[in-house]
């Protein structure tokens, strides 16, 4: 009974919004375009600010949430004193630590799969996966504590799951919270939909409606939401338009990323993902099954290279169905693997925010060749710095038309190697601390 209650207010809760909130195109803009350079130089300051971090994963290299939240971090350390409360997936990730702490003064981890759960599955308003992966009550009791124990100035948390912490924690007045959405939850769910069987769809619905609710009632009250790109901002606007949503982009260590350290294995395609995250996983079966093969025609001998975190059953059957696709699962060092490739692909077709493999190929000098989503928020045009496939025959169109033009692959690389400069981490950390020093005026 309680399961129907929930989800008939979750349905009315819905259409209620979706009629009732006209989408203010024009806040929408002003938002969208707010904080997108440094004005100010935050090193004049003249005082650090005490920032307490709370992630859902760790920053460390294993995958581009973590590598964003990493480079994030090591600037803005330069202004402030951090401090990191971190969750972490698996015991062996501990060996990762050693990466950010040089530029926090206090860590501490917790394991991500916790025991006790907020409510029964499958009732109640948090949507499910929140509940079962996400909601810790040690964590809660150490981040209360540590705010306690030190005034801090900013509680930044990182990824939409750690909203559920704004109830569970004692924030004193005096700290600004502030919370990034890597990507529109309940918009990437929504694409997804489209791709399950019929006879999961009316499951999953429910739960869209869990994380629409949990997006758009949570997010309105933190003093400001950090997305990636304007599409993002007003997806948000559109449902909540009091939502205070600043749009910073992610970056990419240009140095570390343009270093050349292999020669081209030709012919090869590469991919680079964390394969927890589920949009990362629906872009290789589609890949595979939709537009590989018909590469595989003109290039019988190409390879492709999936390579990133924790692959799951999915994409380690598609090395052993097909001998010419390589599944490395985590990498010490993903540059070699980005360089080798002949192309780069990106043929996401679900989720949202701002893609960090994208800028590390185009700092890598790679030619890309992507749908319109997986170069979403980067400002590349088509055909100068990545070639961009609305469909599956332009995919594998766009794939040939590079492998049979050396000199194409080069002229893109190097065209992408030039924007790729302009996302650096110094400029983003200095927007971020900008929003900082606005909000503690």
């Amino acid at each position: 009974m309680n399961s129907i209650v929930s989800t008939a207010f979750l349905i009315a809760y819905f259409i209620f919004k979706k009629s009732s909130v006209p989408f203010n195109l024009s806040k929408a803009k002003r938002a969208a375009n707010k904080n997108i350079r440094a004005n100010v130089d935050p090193s004049a300051y003249g005082k650090r600010l005490k920032v307490l971090f709370v992630t859902g994963l760790l920053p460390s290299k294993m995958h581009g949430g973590g590598v964003a939240m990493l480079n994030l971090i090591k600037e803005l350390s330069k202004y402030n004193d951090i401090s990191l409360i971190s969750f972490i997936s698996f015991e062996n990730e501990r060996e990762y630590i050693k990466e950010i702490k040089p530029y926090v003064k206090k860590i501490r981890i917790f394991e991500r799969w916790a025991k006790t759960k907020v409510l029964e599955k499958g009732v109640g308003f948090i949507p499910d996966y929140i509940r079962d992966e996400f909601y810790c009550p040690e964590l809660a009791e150490e981040i209360s504590s540590e705010l306690k124990r030190d005034k801090y100035d900013i509680l930044q948390f990182e990824y939409l799951q750690m909203a559920i912490y704004i109830d569970l924690c004692k924030i004193p007045k005096r700290t600004k919270v502030l919370i990034t959405d890597l990507e529109i939850v309940n918009m990437a769910f929504r694409q997804r939909i489209k791709l399950f069987p019929l006879w999961l769809c009316r499951e999953y619905c429910k739960e869209y409606l869990r994380i629409f609710w949990f997006e758009t009632s949570f997010l309105k009250r933190f003093s400001r939401v950090f997305v990636f790109t304007k599409t993002d901002a007003r997806s948000l606007l559109k449902y909540s338009p009091d939502i205070s949503i600043a749009v910073h982009p992610v970056g990419v260590d240009f140095a570390y990323f343009s270093k050349e350290l292999a020669g081209e294995e030709f012919p090869s395609l590469v991919f680079l993902g964390n394969y927890q995250h589920p949009p990362n996983r629906d872009a290789m079966v589609y890949f595979s099954r939709d537009i590989f093969p018909k590469i595989k025609k003109k290039y019988p001998g190409i390879k492709l290279y999936i390579v990133g975190h924790m692959p799951r059953k999915e994409i380690l059957k598609l090395a052993e169905n097909d001998k010419n696709i390589i599944v490395t699962n985590t990498v010490e060092d993903v540059r070699p693997y980005i360089q080798r490739a002949s192309v780069f692909v990106a043929p996401i077709i679900s989720g949202g925010g701002q893609r960090i493999k994208v800028l590390e190929a185009m700092a890598s000098k790679k030619a890309i060749v992507s749908t319109p989503l997986g170069c979403s928020g980067i400002e590349a045009e088509d055909g100068k710095q990545v070639l961009i496939a609305k469909n599956d025959r332009e995919f594998v169109e766009d794939i040939i038309l590079l492998l049979e033009n050396a000199q194409l692959r080069k002229d893109l690389g190097r065209n992408a190697s030039e924007l790729a400069k302009s996302y650096d981490w110094d400029n983003i950390a200095r927007q971020r601390q900008n929003v900082y020093l606005q909000l503690l005026k």
